[in-house]
């Protein structure tokens, strides 16, 4: 649907939401090398409590951006913390902190004032607009001068705040190479996701053409009943004599996993008898 090509390696990957902000090299499909990470607030956590800060609501991300389009991002001189030379790691505290005295030099309180005395008193457009371009000026810096100091064919970045298009343009700009990121409805956590990372997970050996789709039909369709164990057996015997809401349960796993990951899940030989024998679960 949206034509990228398989990600090329060696690539830089910023994974930015509500509980992390990370920096990672891969090599390869489950090859990755953490390089930084935050030290406190993780940058979508930082726009909810700005967000929160300025009579916005939740989540912040969204509405911070919607305020930040018409807003003059250089109004407020918000701080960026840069931290040590050869770091690359990431702090977001002191920058909230810096907005919320920002609110209450305004003359706002940033504990009592109602949501609505903050969106009429303030000037939100412009402490979203400076506060999102603190946020992204280090997110972008960072991610940039990263791939280039790893050699990195390309960029990758992911979590709820990669749907910020903003960030999105300013790492393209900035980096000076193609950035993999997925649609804004598909940027917080949903079942492609998970697939994929199941997919890469069970098949790490290379993949000839006609295995490179999730849902190929160039494969036969595993048999779950005999990879994992369930082949007409409940916990205590027959499967058919099980409760309805067993069996149906049962059916459900094995619907779902041969839908999403469309991969054999066989962890030992087929006679197993058990999918409870620990050598039959599949290794996620």
């Amino acid at each position: 649907e949206y034509g990228e090509a398989e990600p090329t390696f060696p690539l830089v990957a910023l994974i930015v939401s509500g509980g992390h902000t990370d920096l990672q090299l891969s090599d390869g499909h489950g090859q990755y090398r953490r390089l930084g990470r935050t030290r406190d607030d993780a940058a979508g956590e930082a726009f909810d409590k700005v967000a929160r800060l300025l009579g916005l609501g939740f989540p912040g991300g969204p509405a911070i951006e919607r305020e930040a389009a018409s807003g003059d991002p250089k109004r407020f001189n918000f701080p960026r913390a840069w931290l040590e030379p050869d770091s690359w790691d990431f702090s977001f505290s002191g920058l909230k902190t810096a907005v919320r005295h920002q609110v209450r030099d305004l003359g706002i309180d940033p504990d009592n004032a109602s949501p609505e005395e903050r969106r009429a008193k303030l000037p939100v457009a412009d402490l979203a607009a400076s506060f999102q371009a603190a946020v992204v000026d280090v997110l972008a810096t960072r991610a940039a001068r990263a791939a280039h100091t790893f050699g990195a064919s390309r960029l990758a970045l992911g979590g709820g705040v990669a749907a910020n298009r903003t960030l999105l343009r300013t790492i393209e700009e900035r980096a000076q190479l193609a950035v993999l990121c997925p649609p804004p409805r598909l940027c917080t956590d949903n079942a492609a996701m998970i697939a994929a990372a199941g997919y890469f997970r069970l098949c790490p050996s290379p993949r000839s053409s006609a295995d490179k789709s999730l849902f190929g039909t160039s494969r036969s369709r595993p048999n779950f009943d005999q990879q994992i164990g369930l082949e007409g057996r409940s916990r205590h015997g027959d499967f058919s004599a099980a409760p309805l809401g067993t069996r149906r349960k049962r059916k459900g796993l094995r619907v779902s996993m041969a839908a999403f990951l469309g991969k054999s899940v066989t962890r030992s030989s087929a006679d197993c008898d058990s999918w409870r024998k620990p050598a039959c679960r599949p290794n996620f």
